[in-house]
């Protein structure tokens, strides 16, 4: 009985913490990505140069 009341109120409190990271790995792709595009648009023109 005890082992469910830890498995009920685990993610309660592991909540807020994944609700942090996943929104910092959302910023994070919003602010790479498009430094990412970016330098596969100059990879793209060095071989169009070649």
């Amino acid at each position: 009985m005890e082992m469910v009341h830890l498995q009920n109120s685990h993610p309660i409190v592991l909540h807020p913490i994944h609700m942090v990271i996943y929104m910092l790995e959302r910023f994070y792709m919003f602010v790479r990505l498009p430094q990412m595009v970016q330098f596969q648009q100059l990879q793209v023109m060095e071989i169009m140069e070649i």
